[in-house]
């Protein structure tokens, strides 16, 4: 139980898969009132109750601005804890002495072995990405000298699909921007092409890294994948706090997609949906090709994936991940082929305070301890909703405890196991009482 206070003390965001910004629904082919569960078209992306999207801006020392500042250097995401270089300029002339012009163009190089994927790139003098990433760091830019490319996922994920249109970025923290911007993540079915993110369609490319695009840098880490197969049909991903079905569905549209993974009980749980975009790509392995993704984990994979996410440009369409190498790409809703496929997905525990009916038929050890509306029950409670739900560390814990009660209900059925598991909650709750909580 002690393992409740952990996991409260662990507090960083990292981890979370930010939101992709959608707020309307969509049928077919537009716009539509967001529908009730049970109708067509329930459970899309701007239904899911996912991390929010939040930024800050930050001056070129890396010290936090308001909102309503009119110049800024660098923009901080609080969801993913990355921060981005901001760009400037954007007068339509390159000035390479100038790092952040919005209209420099670059190169793909990478003289180290380990992050080229096999294939260096195209050297440039200063007008390469490696030249972009050394002039950052030899400055210190913002304090620090670990600048670096983003990887395809931390680009998609800084995208906004909420705006009215083309660029799919927020113009308030990110105000002067190209069409097409280089990562760092090599195509794994050929090391001469590297994954771009074109942000006025939202989608990803794989051009040869002799040709030319914008480079945006960004600093922090982010939390390497951390499978687990949970031997019922499902696979938890502790490093987002998602759980996924193992297996997948092929020959679907999108409204079907949405309907099977709403309808979907798996593994004890009734809680499944379609995944946004943001979260598909979590399951992307850039180290592999045909498919991008771990076969032994995730099994009967194809290639194309739906996410709940539309196209809100041409609402026909919908993104999927292509799982052939990890693309991020859009596909019309009515297709049923061999290329629709669906694998549904669900966090580890709810986000909301309906927490404790997740796992149906296993009953809380907490209640059968003190019975269901003692204070002891009420406080833990309030423990597990306000905090723990919040951070991933904290769901995982949720899922585990729900996972072991029916063993832990038959050890309480003894009474000398009871007596000490209320000693060991009676101690965890003093602990909480003494720090204010």
């Amino acid at each position: 139980m002690m393992l409740l206070l952990t996991a409260w003390a662990s507090t960083a965001a990292a981890g979370r898969v930010p939101d992709t910004g959608q707020t309307k629904c969509y049928g077919m082919t537009g716009e539509i009132a967001c529908p009730e569960p049970g109708e067509p078209f329930y459970g899309q992306d701007a239904q899911h109750h996912t991390a929010k999207r939040s930024f800050i801006k930050l001056d070129g020392q890396g010290h936090d601005l308001p909102d309503t500042a009119s110049s800024w250097s660098i923009v901080r995401d609080n969801t993913t804890g990355l921060v981005w270089e901001l760009k400037d300029s954007n007068n339509g002339t390159a000035d390479y002495d100038n790092p952040h012009d919005a209209d420099n163009r670059y190169t793909w190089f990478e003289d180290n072995a380990s992050r080229n994927g096999g294939d260096p790139g195209m050297p440039g003098t200063a007008t390469d990405t490696s030249d972009f990433i050394e002039s950052l760091n030899s400055r210190s830019f913002g304090g620090y000298s670990d600048w670096r490319l983003p990887s395809a996922k931390e680009l998609i994920w800084v995208l906004d699909r909420g705006v009215d249109g083309p660029p799919y970025i927020s113009s308030f923290y990110f105000p002067r921007t190209a069409d097409e911007y280089w990562t760092a993540t090599t195509d794994p079915s050929g090391s001469s092409r590297c994954a771009t993110v074109t942000l006025t369609i939202g989608m990803m490319n794989y051009p040869g890294k002799t040709e030319s695009y914008a480079a945006m840098a960004v600093r922090g880490s982010s939390q390497p994948q951390q499978f687990r197969d949970n031997g019922d049909g499902t696979v938890s991903d502790f490093s987002t706090g998602l759980m996924w079905q193992k297996n997948s569905v092929q020959g679907i549209s999108w409204q079907d997609a949405l309907a099977y993974c709403s309808a979907l009980k798996l593994g004890g749980y009734s809680d499944w949906r379609l995944p946004d975009v943001n979260e598909l790509i979590c399951l992307v392995d850039y180290a592999k090709a045909s498919p991008s993704i771990d076969e032994h984990l995730f099994t009967n994979t194809a290639l194309h994936y739906w996410s709940s996410t539309t196209y809100s440009s041409d609402p026909g369409k919908a993104y999927h991940v292509c799982f052939l190498r990890g693309r991020a790409e859009v596909y019309d809703k009515i297709d049923a082929g061999l290329a629709s496929h669906v694998r549904a997905v669900r966090g580890i525990a709810s986000d909301n305070s309906s927490t404790t009916t997740t796992v149906p038929n296993s009953g809380c050890p907490v209640e059968k301890l003190y019975g269901q509306d003692a204070s002891q029950t009420r406080l833990l409670r309030k423990f597990r909703d306000e905090v723990l739900a919040s951070t991933w560390p904290g769901r995982v814990f949720i899922d585990f405890y729900y996972r072991i009660s029916p063993m832990v209900n038959r050890c309480i059925s003894r009474e000398s196991y009871k007596t000490a598991l209320r000693a060991a909650c009676d101690s965890m709750i003093s602990a909480l009482v003494k720090t204010g909580f």
